[in-house]
């Protein structure tokens, strides 16, 4: 929850910053917590999914796949913001920030204790 925390604030705040117009060192500052973050949120969370399945390889092959399908889906919105603007990639980032700390704390429930 910590690492989805402070990606979130980064992201929002990378959000406003490009929407700013900040310059460089402003946007690569929330930049940088957002992709220092993933590495915390993205191992735990696949191992966290893996281990409540009783096929672990099964698991991780349709987590794999899940996130290059929504890398190919988000693609066509980057696009759509032109050309010479970070914000189309600012408001993805947000939005997927934002979308996997409401997934978090509306669907995950804990895990049983044996």
């Amino acid at each position: 929850m910590v690492g989805l925390l402070g990606s979130t604030v980064a992201a929002v705040l990378l959000l406003v910053t490009v929407a700013a117009g900040a310059g460089l060192v402003a946007v690569l500052v929330p930049l940088f917590v957002v992709v220092a973050s993933r590495g915390l949120v993205s191992a735990n969370a696949t191992v966290l999914g893996i281990e409540r399945s009783s096929a672990a390889g099964s698991a991780s092959a349709v987590l794999g796949a899940l996130m290059f399908a929504g890398g190919v889906l988000v693609t066509p919105l980057l696009a759509a913001g032109g050309e010479g603007t970070a914000l189309p990639m600012a408001a993805v980032v947000a939005g997927g920030a934002v979308a996997a700390l409401l997934a978090t704390v509306l669907l995950a429930r804990p895990a049983a204790k044996a």
